[in-house]
């Protein structure tokens, strides 16, 4: 397994639960439809900007990221695979509002840690704390899905880790759904637990949408598996992703009861919870209900 790395900060998970795409050549910070309250948003620089357009979503990043920040909404950009493309990115993105990176197409450790190193230079030019900028790598092909937990252990910046399954599927030859991706998204689950980073995602396909009671459905059944966030493609997905995978009554009591002396692990999952469980109250409509995690 990969060993080095360039990054050496604590790695601090986020309280997210939802992660909402917008295209960043579109995007307006102001536009959120009633009751969509997303915990961050994910300016997108790649599938959703045609490639005349890249430059110009590049040149919106610093507004739209002051714009959402002013606003308490975290923000992350996803950037494209092609290195060219990736380095003017980054160095658009690396920037005081911006708290993460979608790293598409993580081919390997290897490639997380050559990007790592060359966010430390921007993070140090810019006068930024190391380690201000988290990663999310995006496992999106058939080699990457063998070396997902090399992965997901290659920095300390990862502070989650997601599959591809549209574009994983397209190179397997199969239709993205819940039962074909189920493989994927258990490696993903136990990559992640290994390396002590995030699952993000859900159960199935991220365009199998067939309305808010099966997409309820399934938010609830990803829980259960283990995801605690997603990205969103649509608005109408947010309230019921910060519900679903908000902590539970059971949760909250184990996080409360955790000693003042309990092993190290024990407490930060305990700070952890308990400051998900902040953000939801700060939320107007999000409830804590008492089901079982």
């Amino acid at each position: 397994m990969q060993n080095a790395h360039p990054s050496s900060h604590q790695r601090v998970l986020p309280t997210w639960m939802s992660m909402l795409y917008l295209p960043a050549h579109t995007a307006h910070a102001n536009a959120f439809p009633l009751g969509c309250r997303p915990d961050a948003v994910v300016l997108d620089l790649e599938d959703f900007v045609p490639s005349a357009e890249k430059t110009y979503a590049r040149s919106r990043l610093a507004e739209l990221a002051q714009g959402f920040a002013a606003q308490g909404i975290d923000v992350l950009v996803r950037i494209n695979r092609p290195l060219d493309e990736a380095v003017a990115d980054l160095q658009q993105a690396v920037r005081a509002e911006v708290r993460g990176l979608l790293v598409t197409k993580a081919a390997s450790a290897q490639h997380l840690l050559l990007l790592d190193e060359f966010v430390s230079l921007l993070e140090r030019r810019a006068g930024l704390p190391e380690g201000q900028i988290c990663f999310i790598p995006l496992v999106e092909t058939a080699a990457a899905l063998t070396q997902m937990d090399d992965i997901a252990a290659a920095t300390s910046r990862n502070v989650a880790i997601a599959l591809g399954g549209e574009d994983l599927a397209r190179e397997a030859r199969m239709r993205a759904g819940r039962d074909t991706l189920a493989y994927g998204k258990a490696r993903l689950v136990s990559a992640a637990a290994a390396a002590g980073i995030l699952p993000c995602g859900y159960l199935g396909s991220v365009l199998d949408f067939q309305g808010a009671d099966d997409f309820r459905d399934l938010i609830d059944a990803s829980r259960d598996f283990g995801f605690r966030l997603t990205t969103c493609m649509r608005p109408e997905q947010v309230e019921i992703v910060n519900i679903g995978y908000a902590p539970r009554a059971n949760e909250l009591a184990w996080a409360q009861a955790v000693p003042a002396d309990a092993g190290i692990q024990d407490r930060a999952e305990a700070g952890w919870v308990m400051a998900r469980a902040r953000r939801c109250c700060a939320r107007p409509k999000t409830l804590i209900d008492g089901e079982a995690a």
